[in-house]
């Protein structure tokens, strides 16, 4: 079931430091030079210059008045005409929102502000989102606009990775399947975050044609590995921690010991981790050994893999602790 689009306001705009609700007090008497449509009704103003009216928002039920002169000449952006937006930072004080239009246009969203620690840009997206969301239930009819595609410069991987995430999650009447060349592209990124959307469009949605065996691999390695060398404190929007992408290898090394003709895959695995474990901090390698040889060296279909690390000195040290971690 939609919900009203003043509830979502009130949700992601009444708490902006610049914005200013008309739930509960009388309208301006900006309104008063708008050309409101039948049933449409206005439900506030986000002023990011208190004292002037260049780059004010009005918004109401229908869409956002925009204001980008001192004078009262704004222009209208129905919800429904916007088929593109870019990515506002989070955290950054004067990020913008960038939005495309159906005719082709684009505009700035010039919601610039920053309440408490996170952008007025990234809420007015959130709201954005909500209220198409509901269009799209209201109507049945599938969303258009490819969300975070409007970088400042080239796209990047991110933002085009997280547009279909966008699109999948949001879009529940589509059957798109994601193209496999678009993974692969995403997959070569050094970006963290970037990554992590990765991984969960690989885990979560249908990709055609579909990676091999030996693709999967290989991406995994590299997100085990960004994960545990760039160590997030905590799991991310979009990316594991250290604390929780262990629990990751572990599976991982168990859902390769089910597979056939996986025997060369568990060897490079192996060696990637005592290469790794060599080359650790004490934090990380104290990780490795508890969180990861311990729970291996209790699978007797996987421990025959790690065997090479009682050769190496410094490598048979963590192996004897993780053993005996299993005697206590």
């Amino acid at each position: 079931m939609p919900v009203p689009v003043k509830i979502r306001a009130r949700r992601y705009l009444n708490s902006l430091t610049c914005y200013r609700s008309w739930e509960n007090d009388e309208e301006k008497d900006i309104t008063n030079h708008l050309s409101l449509a039948e049933g449409e009704v206005s439900l506030g103003i986000y002023a990011f210059h208190p004292k002037e009216i260049k780059d004010s928002i009005v918004v109401t039920t229908l869409g956002l008045w925009v204001f980008n002169c001192n004078n009262f000449n704004a222009k209208f952006i129905k919800y429904t005409d916007i088929v593109a937006t870019s990515k506002p930072s989070k955290s950054h004080k004067n990020s913008t929102l960038e939005i495309k239009l159906k005719n082709g246009s684009q505009l700035t969203l010039k919601v610039m502000g920053l309440t408490g620690e996170v952008t007025d840009a990234f809420s007015f997206l959130q709201f954005l989102m909500c209220v198409d969301k509901d269009i799209e239930r209201e109507t049945g009819k599938c969303p258009q606009v490819e969300w975070f595609t409007l970088p400042d410069s080239d796209q990047s991987s991110f933002s085009e990775a997280v547009s279909w995430f966008i699109k999948k999650q949001y879009t529940k009447y589509s059957k798109m399947s994601i193209p496999r060349e678009k993974i692969k592209k995403w997959m070569q990124s050094d970006d963290l975050e970037t990554l992590g959307i990765v991984f969960t469009l690989m885990k979560d949605y249908k990709i055609e044609p579909p990676l091999s065996l030996e693709d999967e691999y290989k991406f995994m390695i590299l997100y085990f590995e960004c994960c545990l060398l760039k160590n997030p404190e905590n799991k991310t929007e979009w990316s594991d921690s250290r604390e929780t992408i262990t629990e990751l290898i572990v599976d991982w090394f168990k859902i390769l010991s089910d597979k056939p003709n996986t025997y060369k895959m568990l060897d490079e695995l192996s060696e990637w981790l005592a290469q790794l474990y060599q080359g650790a901090d004490n934090q990380l390698r104290t990780y490795i050994v508890r969180k990861i040889l311990y729970p291996l060296l209790e699978k007797q279909e996987i421990a025959k893999f790690l065997t090479d690390w009682e050769k190496e000195p410094i490598l048979e040290i963590a192996y004897s602790k993780a053993r005996k971690l299993g005697l206590l």
